[in-house]
């Protein structure tokens, strides 16, 4: 297999869990990912800072928070200095969605890390943000 082709396992491998939570509460993938953003993210709270974060189109963001707002998961809070500007924040009703988030998350990393040393874990993510790094300076 090709570094790309790798990567892209990677990406589904890790969709899985988050798939598994859209199914079992209706909501769509992007949602999941805009309340599990959200969730371990409180001090990014703009649209814009989940589209620049997630790397994702402004029309999924868009159309995901509006949804979540309309179910009420999630609500828009008008900023002091820019009325133009809105804060995104969890409301209660997200918390079971959150919770099972949580859970599935955390079975998830332990399956994914069984065989895995710490030294490993720790030297994978040290690369992996250098390559992260890397792409953004080519990108930029």
């Amino acid at each position: 297999m090709t570094l790309l082709e790798d990567i892209q396992v990677l990406k589904k491998i890790i969709d899985n869990p988050l798939n598994k939570i859209s199914k079992k509460t209706g909501l769509t993938l992007n949602e999941v990912k805009v309340l599990l953003f959200l969730y371990e993210n409180e001090k990014f709270d703009l649209a814009s800072e989940i589209v620049e974060k997630l790397m994702v189109s402004k029309a999924h963001v868009s159309v995901s928070v509006e949804s979540l707002v309309n179910r009420t998961y999630i609500e828009k809070v008008q900023d002091k200095d820019d009325k133009k500007k809105f804060h995104l924040k969890l409301t209660n009703n997200s918390k079971d969605v959150l919770d099972l988030l949580e859970i599935e998350i955390k079975k998830f990393r332990k399956d994914l890390l069984k065989d895995v040393t710490k030294e490993e874990e720790e030297n994978f993510v040290k690369t992996l943000r250098k390559i992260i790094q890397n792409t953004k300076d080519i990108t930029e």
